[in-house]
């Protein structure tokens, strides 16, 4: 599938399914599939967390913000949202990704 041709599909969710989702795993309109790792940026750190929407299968990405640290704790951004909130629907895509790794030598091959 040409994903440059397809318009992305958006759709509003309640605020309060999203959050409890993402603080207990599932919630009555969704289920957590990826929990995405936080990228730290210093005192703030955001992931990216892929939803299952329960009454279709449907997969919906959100992106999550949170400041403090590990000692003081951690405060999650939610003023910066409304009551109802616009996720993207996502598929997941099988991509080949090639890595450089060392060689090791066998035998006599030292060249």
């Amino acid at each position: 599938m040409d994903t440059k041709k397809c318009k992305v599909v958006r759709k509003n969710f309640p605020l309060d399914q999203i959050r409890l989702a993402l603080f207990d795993g599932e919630s009555d309109v969704f289920k957590v599939v990826d929990g995405g790792i936080w990228k730290d940026q210093g005192k703030w750190a955001e992931r990216e967390v892929v939803f299952e929407e329960l009454a279709t299968g449907h997969y919906y990405t959100f992106f999550q913000t949170r400041s403090g640290d590990w000692y003081s704790g951690y405060e999650f951004q939610w003023e910066e949202y409304d009551e109802l909130i616009e996720l993207e629907r996502v598929q997941k895509v099988e991509r080949i990704v090639y890595v450089w790794e060392p060689v090791e030598m066998e035998g006599s091959d030292v060249s």
